[in-house]
């Protein structure tokens, strides 16, 4: 069997970067994967510290755009979402929010610090506004070691 064909020795000039894009993609969504996975949680707006509770339960909907939160800090400060109030002005806000389809259900952070006077005047514009379902954030205990 003869080749009728003589074989050419030419340089082939030409890069293929099918596998070089293919190695940077993965090497790209590697790096995202690794900093979401490690990167540091977000501060809070308005840090308060949150008192301590030995039995929590994972509040889903307090996630949502709509959540109605309210902030108590130690300063006495109240915080509507991201606007600062008083404690007089909570209701008509809670209200507005209601008829816009809010949840019923009222989120408060207050600081572990905080005023109980300051407190109780949210938790009395917040009944007033007709929402009864009331839930406070709280912090996890540290866990204590076993000996």
């Amino acid at each position: 069997m003869l080749r009728t064909r003589p074989i050419r020795n030419q340089l082939i000039s030409g890069i293929n970067t099918t596998v070089f894009s293919a190695a940077m993609v993965v090497i790209v969504l590697t790096v995202l994967v690794i900093e979401s996975a490690y990167s540091p949680p977000r501060h809070p707006i308005h840090p308060v510290e949150l008192p301590k509770a030995a039995h929590s339960v994972l509040l889903h909907h307090a996630v949502r755009d709509d959540a109605i939160k309210i902030t108590v800090r130690r300063d006495g400060k109240v915080f509507y979402r991201n606007e600062r109030l008083e404690p007089s002005d909570v209701r008509p806000r809670i209200r507005q929010d209601l008829s816009q389809g809010s949840e019923k259900k009222v989120y408060l952070q207050v600081d572990m610090r905080a005023k109980y006077a300051v407190v109780k005047d949210v938790l009395d514009s917040v009944q007033s506004a007709g929402v009864q379902n009331i839930s406070f954030f709280v912090s996890e205990p540290f866990p204590t070691p076993r000996l």
